[in-house]
C-alpha cells in the first residue's frame, strides 16, 4: 500500500515547479508551500530542502575557484560543486558558476523560469567567454571526481 508521500508526489512535483517560479521572482515559496500542501514547517523546510538548489546552499558546494580572464575586458568565472551524488537534486549535488564583470566587459543577462541568458559585445568579450567558459567546464569537471 503506497504511503501518503507516494499519493502526493505528482502534487509535490507541481509544487516544485511553482517553488522554482516563486523563487526566481523573490516570494515566499515557504509559506506558499504549507498553504498548498498543508505541511508544518519542519516538513516543508525539509520539502525545500531536498528538492530545490538555492543560493543558500552554496556552503555544501565545497572548495570554491576563481578565475580571472584579461583582455580588453575582464571576465572572473567562478565556480564550485560537490560533485555527483547519485541523482536530482534531492540526493544533495550541488553546482555554481558566476560570471562577474570587473572591467570593460559589455555583457547583458536575463533570466527567467527556465533559461539564463547571456549576450556579450566584442572580440575581446567572446575571447575572454570562451576561455572562461572552458576554464569552468574543466574545473567543475575536476572537482567532481
Amino acid at each position: 500500500m503506497p504511503n501518503c508521500w507516494d499519493i502526493r508526489k505528482k502534487e509535490v512535483e507541481e509544487v516544485i515547479f511553482n517553488l522554482n517560479y516563486l523563487k526566481a521572482k523573490g516570494r515566499c515559496f515557504e509559506k506558499f508551500t504549507r498553504d498548498l500542501l498543508k505541511l508544518d514547517k519542519n516538513e516543508c523546510e525539509l520539502l525545500i530542502m531536498n528538492h530545490m538548489a538555492s543560493f543558500y546552499d552554496c556552503d555544501k558546494c565545497g572548495k570554491i575557484e576563481k578565475k580571472c580572464f584579461n583582455s580588453a575586458n575582464i571576465l572572473e568565472a567562478t565556480v564550485a560543486t560537490n560533485g555527483y551524488q547519485g541523482g536530482d537534486s534531492g540526493h544533495g549535488s550541488r553546482t555554481y558558476f558566476c560570471l562577474e564583470d570587473l572591467g570593460g566587459t559589455d555583457m547583458d543577462a536575463r533570466v527567467s523560469d527556465s533559461k539564463v541568458e547571456i549576450m556579450l559585445g566584442g572580440d575581446t568579450e567572446l575571447e575572454t567567454f570562451i576561455e572562461a567558459l572552458r576554464w569552468a567546464a574543466d574545473r567543475l569537471e575536476q572537482m567532481s571526481k
